[in-house]
């Protein structure tokens, strides 16, 4: 029997038609067969119609993601998957429900996540991400990322202030 899945994960990438918008709802339709090559605590990868989606994600922030198939007797996972396709967060697969979340309490990294939907049976289904945009600037960003470029400004400069008194 086919099951609905949902998975993330976390790679690099422009922004594309495709993309998760962070508080945006997303509804779709699953129809294409997809599989999610690894899970906890499952020796065989599950399988069945999906739809792949990106979401950008920024490090050290909380995310909670939500899926929810619609039609009776319809069931969704969801995982979130790095760079490399290992799974860091993942909804029990044994306890498929119409409607789970998962909740990424820490992105490990600045980028971008895949986010993989399947599903026992074609059909409609609505995915949901809170948690700050990773565009978001803030002013703490800015201070450190001002306070970043002053030190190395301040580093070139001595670099250059070396080379200037080596030459005669």
């Amino acid at each position: 029997m086919f099951r609905t899945l949902c998975a993330l994960a976390l790679t690099c990438g422009a922004a594309r038609a495709d993309e998760l918008k962070i508080g945006e709802p997303f509804k779709g339709e699953l129809t294409k067969h997809t599989t999610v090559d690894r899970w906890p605590g499952v020796a065989n990868p599950p399988a069945g119609p999906g739809l792949s989606l990106l979401v950008r994600l920024k490090s050290g922030h909380k995310y909670t993601f939500t899926a929810e198939v619609k039609g009776e007797g319809r069931k969704v996972w969801l995982a979130v998957l790095n760079a490399e396709g290992q799974t860091v967060k993942a909804s029990h697969y044994l306890a498929p429900l119409r409607e789970v979340t998962v909740t990424y309490e820490e992105a490990s990294t600045t980028g971008t996540f895949r986010v993989v939907v399947l599903s026992d049976m074609i059909g409609d289904f609505t995915l949901r991400t809170t948690g700050p945009s990773a565009t978001e600037v803030t002013a703490k960003a800015l201070e450190d990322d001002i306070a970043e470029l002053k030190a190395l400004l301040a580093k070139k400069e001595a670099a250059l202030k070396e080379l200037k008194a080596k030459k005669p």
